[in-house]
């Protein structure tokens, strides 16, 4: 799926429950974290987006966060960068 059909996708309401956000274009990944990190109200996003960075974080504590409900929202955005 590109970045476009992503868009266009959680345009109309459609949201997977997990995404892989691969390749070479840091800008492009970026972007598409944050028209997914944009689906939870900015208010709860301190609540409901965790971003871990490989290296820093065990996949454990990712896999934790990612069960999580989300907390007086209805999303929640797990972020695990830089796994490569």
């Amino acid at each position: 799926m590109t970045p476009r059909e992503l868009a266009e996708t959680l345009k109309k309401g459609t949201v997977a429950p997990v995404y892989l956000v691969i390749g070479d274009d840091e800008v492009g990944k970026d972007e598409v974290v944050a028209s997914l990190v944009g689906l939870v109200e900015e208010d709860l996003r301190p609540f409901n987006v965790e971003r871990f960075t490989a290296g820093d974080a065990k996949p454990d504590n990712v896999v934790w966060a990612a069960r999580t409900m989300p907390m007086l929202g209805d999303r929640r955005v797990v972020v695990f960068a830089h796994i490569e």
